[in-house]
């Protein structure tokens, strides 16, 4: 069989377009075309029509992704962070009371109790903003979380009445990163899903009864 002695040249694609294109390993001004290159014009030449890159938007990226797993478990995270805080609040109205009766504190230590979480939460909110800004929401609100539930804990071993105050500050200065969760969550939901999994999230907040019911236990 007989081959042709020169390889064919490039037809175009589009109509009223025709013109030679360089093939594979031809070289053109000095330099050799490459056939993995050329694919990668074509390709876009047939996406585009006008020899331009397609761009999206994270939007878009976000509505083709649909609602999944991913946004499942950015739901558990974003949602333990609002009941941590939830709890965090409600803990108020059961500590203070109890530590009353074991330190005999008096009614302006016991409101220090929860002066000192909200004082934390003015400081802690504009800092955990610029944090996850600068370093993104994600990695920020594990970290929130980490310092509510240590924090949290070792309030439950605090000695004194002055332990237990830097401790509730502590507390509430991690509750001030928690904010971000919401808006974190928003952002992959979808437009269709948006309203409806947001408002389901909103609930998630409820969790924190369940610490109030345990204290009656």
């Amino acid at each position: 069989m007989n081959y042709p002695s020169d390889p064919p040249m490039y037809q175009s694609l589009f109509p009223g377009k025709a013109e030679d294109k360089p093939y594979a390993n031809e070289i053109v001004n000095g330099t050799r075309s490459d056939s993995d290159d050329l694919n990668k014009s074509y390709l876009n030449e047939v996406i585009t029509g006008d020899n331009s890159s397609p761009t999206h938007t994270v939007e878009d990226a976000v509505e083709s992704a649909g609602l999944g797993r991913f946004q499942l478990k950015l739901f558990v995270l974003c949602g333990a962070i609002s009941a941590a805080d939830a709890m965090e609040m409600l803990l108020l109205s059961v500590l203070g009371p109890a530590l009353r009766c074991y330190w005999l504190l008096s009614s302006g230590q016991v409101a220090a109790l929860t002066t000192v979480v909200f004082a934390g939460f003015l400081f802690g909110a504009p800092l955990w903003g610029f944090i996850a800004d600068r370093f993104g929401r994600w990695p920020t609100l594990l970290i929130v979380l980490s310092m509510i539930t240590y924090f949290g804990i070792i309030t439950s071993c605090a000695p004194t009445y002055i332990w237990v105050i830097i401790l509730r500050f502590l507390v509430g200065f991690a509750i001030g990163g928690g904010n971000s969760s919401f808006t974190l969550f928003s952002e992959f939901l979808t437009v269709k899903h948006r309203a409806k999994v947001l408002l389901a999230f909103i609930y998630s907040g409820l969790l924190g009864v369940i610490e109030v019911a345990l204290a009656y236990v």
